[in-house]
């Protein structure tokens, strides 16, 4: 019992950093959409990025649906299943912000921040 309880803790602090670092990823993406020419959103899409994604978003709902399901596993294999659907929406976002990244147009840092005047 004590080793299942270590590692039930174990993975959801896992789990945990996992949903932050999904949180920063789509704060990150919405900082960047504002920086982006809509017009250059056609160069993103090609047929890969969209396989890709339809990849991440059919392995999520497998992995939902398998940890709806998984009441007759072991508490390991369900907190297992359930730290894996998230982990492919880290995914989707990271390639979503890798792309967006690629577009954005970069902003020219403030005159008061460069100027080392201001600071003295």
């Amino acid at each position: 019992m004590p080793d299942e309880y270590i590692s039930y803790k174990y993975i959801e602090s896992l789990a945990l950093n996992i949903y932050l670092f999904l949180v920063f990823l789509s704060i990150q993406i919405w900082f960047l959409w504002k920086d982006i020419d809509k017009k250059e959103l056609r160069s993103l899409i090609s047929a890969s990025f969209i396989r890709k994604n339809c990849v991440y978003v059919f392995s999520f709902g497998i992995f939902f649906i398998i940890n709806g399901f998984s009441e007759g596993a072991t508490p390991l294999e369900s907190q297992i299943f359930s730290l894996l659907a998230p982990v492919c929406l880290v995914f989707l976002t990271y390639e979503w912000y890798r792309k967006l990244r690629t577009i954005a147009h970069k902003k020219i840092l403030p005159a008061e921040l460069t100027d080392s005047h201001f600071f003295r």
